[in-house]
């Protein structure tokens, strides 16, 4: 499930992407939920991506990103809530983050609030499990970003678990951006860890330049 606004598309009011169920969620395959308003893209309101079960969440692999990078522009918040009232499961990797990267056009904006918020009784990932926002290279965030990870039970990933919020001088195309440190305010909640740009820098599961 996504919403496709790219190069330069214009919404001019909120993307909203909201799924809910009383029970459980399960899906044969990968579930994947994307705002994807990179290369020029311009949300007028918000992009948002809901996600709540009264029960488990089962997948082979989830991905919630919004996808703001290379001068795209939300003109308020991004937000990706994932609120699973049991257990969340996947078989592969667990994936849930924004990004506003610079990747040569210049870095993404989002005009408030940027937060990733996921809660769950008990988290169970067979790959790598990470949540993330990141405006490395240039991008810009006005207003708090919030990194949140509440789960009751346990949590476990076979390959790793990694919570970040990312602020590197690391653009897509690889180089060094001088103008990096956009945001106004920062916060952890919940989770909270020590970031290591160069050994992000060298050792991202999902590139050699991070989110």
């Amino acid at each position: 499930m996504q919403i496709v606004n790219q190069g330069g598309s214009r919404i001019g009011e909120n993307a909203l992407i909201n799924v809910g169920a009383s029970n459980d969620i399960n899906v044969v395959g990968d579930a994947t939920f994307q705002i994807l308003n990179n290369d020029g893209g311009q949300i007028g309101g918000n992009g948002n991506i809901s996600v709540t079960t009264g029960g488990d969440f089962t997948a082979n692999s989830i991905l919630g990103f919004v996808n703001n990078r290379n001068g795209g522009a939300i003109t308020s918040g991004a937000n990706i809530v994932f609120d699973i009232g049991g257990t969340l499961t996947t078989q592969g990797d667990a994936v849930f983050g924004i990004s506003t990267r610079n990747d040569g056009a210049g870095g993404g904006t989002v005009g408030s609030l940027a937060t990733v918020d996921l809660s769950a009784a008990s988290v169970s990932v067979g790959g790598f499990f990470q949540t993330f926002v990141a405006t490395n290279g240039g991008g810009s965030i006005h207003g708090d970003a919030t990194n949140t990870v509440a789960i009751s039970g346990d949590l476990t990933a076979q390959q790793g678990i990694l919570v970040t919020i990312e602020d590197t001088i690391f653009g897509g195309t690889g180089n060094f951006t001088r103008w990096a440190n956009r945001w106004r305010r920062h916060r952890h909640s919940e989770c909270t860890e020590h970031y290591d740009p160069v050994h992000q820098f060298r050792n991202s599961r999902y590139g050699p330049y991070g989110y």
